[in-house]
């Protein structure tokens, strides 16, 4: 992220400005599953941790910090940057109980790959509400044989980061009846 305002009230009796500007060079450090940055000098409280130790120490009050989670940040970086999802994303028959996946790649942005979720009766409704997973960074998948009845398939694309997985919202969908034969 290059900028990040956040409003920082006249602490004190004080007028200290409307708002702080994290710079991309500000210094950071990792607290309890937070990011921490310190505030510029001001009257503030100081932050320590657990074990009373200043983890920014300063003269001037510049002791206090800005605390985020790791989960507010992915999702600002989510809203800021987005996740490409993949386009022309259709289910077809194409032998006895079996479906064909196809779709195209995105042309641009964040993608790492697409992590499909398949489940009868209804949509999933998250990463793992299924009966079955599938991963690909391809553009075809052909399934194995299922059972004859309504399939629904969501579309979860990701990027990969240090931790993991980052999804998208898995707005990109489809449903088919599984069916016994294919007429050719």
């Amino acid at each position: 992220m290059s900028n990040v305002f956040i409003p920082v009230g006249g602490a004190g009796g004080k007028n200290r400005g409307n708002s702080f500007y994290i710079s991309d060079t500000a210094p950071t450090a990792e607290i309890l599953g937070r990011i921490i940055t310190p505030l510029p000098a001001g009257v503030y409280k100081k932050f320590v941790t657990p074990d009373g130790q200043v983890v920014f120490p300063s003269a001037d009050g510049g002791d206090a910090v800005v605390s985020m989670s790791k989960e507010f940040l992915k999702k600002q970086a989510i809203k800021t940057f987005g996740i490409a999802s993949i386009t022309n994303f259709s289910l077809t028959m194409y032998a006895h109980r079996q479906v064909r996946l196809t779709w195209a790649k995105p042309d641009r942005g964040l993608w790492s790959g697409v992590h499909f979720v398949f489940k009868y009766g209804s949509m999933p409704t998250n990463e793992n509400d299924g009966f079955m997973v599938y991963d690909s960074a391809d553009v075809h998948y052909e399934t194995s044989r299922l059972e004859e009845r309504e399939l629904f398939v969501r579309a979860y694309s990701y990027v990969t980061v240090k931790d993991g997985r980052w999804y998208d919202e898995g707005k990109v969908s489809a449903k088919i009846t599984v069916t016994v034969s294919v007429a050719r």
